[in-house]
């Protein structure tokens, strides 16, 4: 995730991964194929499609919304913070 700060001091998070599209993605393949069992592949894909994209948009990445809002308030205007949320660090990899 990316925090930018502008010129007049406002704050904007910019998440690298759409979860929406992610989720509505992985819906409708699994709901085409559960679909593929009972003869409804297009309903199948409608409905997995539109239950990934919902539970997509409520998925938070991880990271406390709040506390990146808060450091990045403390950066200078017109810079930018990136935030990695990694599962396995190899220090050297990661520098």
């Amino acid at each position: 995730m990316i925090a930018v700060k502008d010129d007049q001091g406002n704050i904007k998070l910019n998440q690298l991964i759409n979860t929406t599209k992610a989720g509505a993605v992985g819906g409708a393949f699994w709901g085409a194929l559960i679909g593929l069992i009972f003869l409804m592949q297009l309903a199948g894909a409608a409905l997995g499609a539109a239950y990934g994209a919902l539970a997509g948009a409520l998925t938070d990445g991880g990271m406390n919304d709040k506390s990146m809002k808060d450091i990045a308030a403390a950066i200078q205007p017109g810079t930018a913070a990136l935030f990695v949320l990694v599962r396995k660090v190899t220090a050297d990899k990661v520098l």
